[in-house]
């Protein structure tokens, strides 16, 4: 264990029974003489402490969020996701027996920790800015009731002209959300690739497609105006006609620790009742 160790932990108020487990954490974190810091409103925290360890209390959503958060602020850290949701496909520790593994990790150094590819977004539009996201980003029109027209372009090169409802780009992280809601397939998350997925096309003949997560993606937006772009579902921004999505492998990997009793397809089958 390093000396001092920092823990700092990431929880979502709003789930029930976090209070019950934060507290469980708190007396652990005396007894092993460990340091703690205490977040629940990351999103807004300008600096953050010098943590070696992040754990989220929460849902899917709660870590996909810390995740963000932490590499915009280019720290990385290990995170060690407590399930308190519905569906925790990401966050694979259970509330009642996750000590054990934290214990096991903190003082012998024993986990297993997997690198993910997430996606580097900027928004060239009437000012240009750069986000990162951990599963996906879709575009969409405000208006349910109309589709959209987009232009794909792959290392600067026109590729495909979609059609239709909306466009989403993942990573290989987020192949199992929204892209695979819409027909995409499942990629494993150890692949160095994009995934792109029309939403309900108004073409016959467009399919999803994995490339390499090497190349640059760049989206269009033609003949329409109110799109929505989505990232994580969690971060919105409104685009016009003449906006520029640009999509990049992000230069850093997300880093999150491994239930060492579960298998990737082992979580598929039970989240998705994968091949039963």
């Amino acid at each position: 264990m390093l000396k001092n160790f920092n823990l700092g932990i990431f929880y979502n108020k709003t789930k029930r029974n976090v209070f019950v487990v934060l507290d469980k954490i708190k007396l652990f974190a005396n007894e092993k003489n460990l340091n703690i810091f205490l977040y629940d409103d990351w999103n807004e925290l300008k600096t953050i402490e010098n943590i070696d360890l992040a754990l989220t209390l929460g849902g899917d959503g709660t870590l996909i969020s810390v995740a963000r958060f932490l590499l915009k602020k280019e720290m990385i850290v290990p995170i060690f996701g407590i399930n308190l949701g519905h569906l925790g496909f990401l966050t694979e520790f259970d509330k009642d027996d996750f000590l054990n593994f934290l214990e096991k990790i903190i003082f012998l150094e024993e986990y297993n920790c997997h690198k993910r590819e997430v996606l580097n977004i900027k928004i060239i539009g009437d000012r240009e800015e750069n986000l990162v996201g951990i599963n996906d980003i879709f575009i969409k029109t405000i208006e349910q009731s109309r589709i959209i027209e987009l232009d794909l372009f792959i290392n600067k090169k026109f590729a495909i002209n979609y059609v239709g409802d909306g466009l989403i780009v993942s990573s290989p992280l987020g192949s199992s959300a929204y892209s695979l809601a819409a027909g995409g397939p499942i990629v494993d998350p150890d692949m160095s690739a994009f995934i792109i997925t029309a939403i309900c096309p108004h073409k016959l003949n467009i399919r999803p497609l994995v490339i390499s997560s090497n190349n640059e993606i760049s989206i269009n937006l033609s003949k329409k105006d109110n799109l929505l772009l989505s990232i994580d579902g969690q971060i919105f921004r409104k685009l016009d006609k003449d906006s520029k999505i640009i999509i990049t492998k992000y230069i850093d990997y997300l880093h999150i620790i491994k239930n060492e009793k579960k298998t990737y397809f082992d979580i598929l089958k039970e989240k998705f009742s994968l091949g039963k």
